[in-house]
Order: C-alpha cells, then structure tokens, then sequence
C-alpha cells in the first residue's frame, strides 16, 4: 500500500487554524505523510480523497466536522484504505461515537495506536452519512445557525428554539422491510449511530455496527411532553414514548409532502425520492481503546514503530 495521506476542509471551524499543529503532531508521531493538504473546498477535498484511495494509500487521515467527514464516508466503502479521523469540526458527534478525543494531540495519539473496526455506513441514494440523517426541525435549526462561525455551540440554543416555534408539520410515509410508518411529524430522524444531537441514543440498544438503523418520526407536542420525550431519549427510551413512531431496518423507502432536504451528517441534501440503505461492515476506520464492536469487526493497522520511522 501507499502511505498515508492527511487532508483537511478549510471551511471547518477549526482545520484552518489547526492544520499546520495538527500535520506537525502526527508528523512527531512518526506518520511520514506522503501528500497533507488544507483543501480550499469540499469539492476540492472530496476529489483529494478519492485520489488517494485510488492510489492504494493504507492510511487517508480527514480532519475537519460531522458534514466533511460524512461527506468522503462513501469513498471507504469496501476498500482496503483505512479511514481516520481529526476532530476539527465544531460537533464532532462520530468522533466522540468512536472514541476519539477531541484534542488533537491525544486524538493523534488514537490514530498512532491504530485499532481499527469496521463500522456499518448508511446511504440515502448512495450518499453516505456516518451517524445521522434527519428531515425538518433540525433543517430549520441548521438554517438558524447564523452565528455558529462566531459562537460555535452556544448559537444552537436561540436556534432550537427558534426551530420549535415556526416549525410546521409535514406528511411522512417511511417503508422499512416489515413494517410502515405514516405520520404528521415536525421531524425525522434515521440513525446509523449509537448516538445523535450530542448525548442523545438512538434506542436503548443501537450500535453502529449492529447492521440496522433505528428510525424514528416525532409528531408536533407541546414544551413539556417535548422535555419529558427528550429526557427519555438520554437512555434511548424515547422510542417506547406514545407519541413516538419508531423501527428498526436496514433498508427503508422516505417520501414527505411537501417535499424536504434531508441532513446528512449535518449537511443539507435534496434528493426527488429518499432510499435508504444501511451497508454492515462496510468501512475500517481507525477507533478508540474505548470503543466497544464485536471482536470479528476489530483490527490493527500496521503503521512501523515510531522508532523504525526515525531511524529511516
């Protein structure tokens, strides 16, 4: 194989400003970079990416948020390239679902050890999404986030509320493999992930290598049946709430009227009709000590040791 790459998306609230410290710690660490690039654009890093899986690297490093990394995810499908991962967005919620720290020392200190598992990876007409996709309130929360550059998480609180307050419902018809969900929702969420929206489960048992995504459909409530659904949602519980329509299945056809974007990783895609696929196993990516999957799905990258790497 050939080496290993380190890109970063410039657009990220971090990667900018932490780029240069970020290649220079792993460079310490003894990962002798063959190519390490601040890309200007999405675009511009996704083409990087892909160049560098076609080119066989063992290791393609991407730093930057949920949406860049989400953004690339499908390029690792069924190759032999191991992803990693820089925390340098501002949520960094598949990060923390694998174990990596959010400082950027000990996070490369993660990718050194180099434990490795493969996760299963969620598609919606091809695109892959890490943790979650979602469709209405956290659009408009997304569109609200005027000042996210400037104040980071703190904008996300006048944003919900924001959201809560203008939202309105949309038919919804969700067709998984053995059942059917048909509702007025202000909101939808397919998870990939053991978690979302920070410490949030998807269901008391979700994993994101159990091979299922667990979908739920949130009807319009009031502020305090919202609270009470949201304090459930902490253990998962959430999808046993009343009002709350919920499954479980690897495949699943979504249309709503009127038509919505539907946010991938916290990105925002449109797409005429909605197929989604949860492909098991389907990318090796580089993971925490603390990070728990089955011991078939877990693995070691073979890196020299840091004092081969000097020596040479």
């Amino acid at each position: 194989m050939s080496g290993v790459f380190f890109f970063a998306n410039e657009g990220s609230r971090r990667a900018s400003g932490e780029f240069e410290s970020a290649k220079q710690l792993l460079i310490d660490a003894g990962f002798e970079l063959k190519i390490a690039e601040l890309c200007e654009s999405h675009e511009a890093l996704d083409q990087a990416v892909q160049d560098a899986i076609s080119d066989d690297a063992e290791l393609v490093i991407v730093g930057g948020g949920d949406g860049t990394l989400g953004g690339v995810s499908e390029h690792f499908l069924r190759k032999n390239s191991v992803f990693g991962v820089l925390p340098l967005g501002t949520g960094n919620q598949f990060a923390r679902e694998i174990g990596m720290p959010n400082d950027i020392a000990s996070a490369v200190g993660v990718l050194r050890a180099g434990r490795t598992a493969k996760l299963d990876l969620g598609t919606v007409n091809g695109q892959g999404f890490l943790t979650v996709a979602t469709l209405g309130m956290t659009t408009e929360i997304a569109r609200n986030l005027q000042a996210k550059q400037v104040l980071g998480k703190v904008s996300y609180l006048p944003a919900l509320a924001k959201a809560l307050h203008s939202m309105d419902t949309f038919q919804v018809e969700i067709v998984g493999e053995s059942e059917t969900i048909t509702q007025n929702s202000i909101q939808v969420v397919v998870c990939n992930g053991r978690t979302h929206a920070g410490p949030f489960l998807a269901s008391p048992d979700a994993s994101i290598t159990d091979g299922m995504f667990d979908i739920y459909a949130l009807p319009k409530m009031d502020f305090a049946t919202l609270v009470s659904a949201g304090g459930m949602a902490l253990v998962g519980q959430h999808v046993e709430f009343e009002e709350i329509d919920a499954m479980k299945t690897n495949r699943a056809k979504l249309t709503t009227s009127p038509k919505l974007p539907v946010v991938l990783d916290g990105e925002e895609y449109w797409f005429d009709e909605m197929e989604f696929e949860l492909i098991p196993a389907a990318i090796n990516v580089v993971v925490g000590d603390t990070f728990r999957a089955p011991q078939n799905l877990l693995g070691k990258l073979n890196l020299p040791s840091k004092s081969s790497a000097d020596s040479d």
